[in-house]
């Protein structure tokens, strides 16, 4: 019992140290926004206020290089970067620009469907480093036809703003609780 308790301690305490020092990284203070004098509550239950306004579609600009560079050839996929600007404005000018990765799978689909493709999009989370983990994922979906595309966080991977980590500016001292 105390070897559990003094695990569940020790846990607590290195976690509290390595997000103190992640979140205060170069002692930058905190950025604090007014969203929530501009949006409804999360459980204000008025769904339609909360959910507006609608997104529109986004025209997809696809970029000539993987930056940073990837293993392009997959058996199965086309890999390709895009982008597309936020429709939020964050004064960030580097994460104002929504980028990911498309792994269009190669495989030709049956001649009934082929209007229709599978995809998946994949989010990763708080702290992005790389995409070896969605590398994986398309090596594993692809050559069933189904395309994986991954969207970069705001403020995460390359959308991190210089002078910070990535991930640093996702979690503020605003969060409500």
């Amino acid at each position: 019992m105390l070897r559990k308790l003094w695990s569940i301690c020790l846990d607590e305490i290195i976690g509290f140290y390595l997000l103190h020092r992640f979140f205060y990284y170069k002692k930058r203070s905190l950025i604090i926004s007014d969203a929530g004098k501009e949006t409804p509550g999360l459980l204000s239950g008025e769904l339609l206020s909360f959910f507006s306004p609608v997104p529109g579609p986004a025209s997809l600009e696809y970029q000539p290089d993987l930056e940073p560079a990837s293993q392009a050839i997959f058996p199965a996929a086309e890999v390709k970067d895009f982008q597309f600007p936020s429709p939020v404005q964050t004064g960030f000018p580097g994460n104002d620009l929504v980028k990911g990765r498309h792994w269009k799978s190669t495989v030709s689909q049956p001649a009934a469907n082929s209007d229709s493709r599978f995809t998946v999009v994949a989010i990763d989370g708080i702290v992005q480093l790389g995409v070896r983990s969605f590398n994986r994922l398309a090596k594993r979906l692809t050559p069933y036809g189904i395309d994986v595309i991954m969207l970069d966080s705001p403020f995460n991977y390359r959308r991190t703003p210089p002078g910070y980590r990535p991930g640093q500016l996702i979690a503020g001292g605003n969060l409500d609780h």
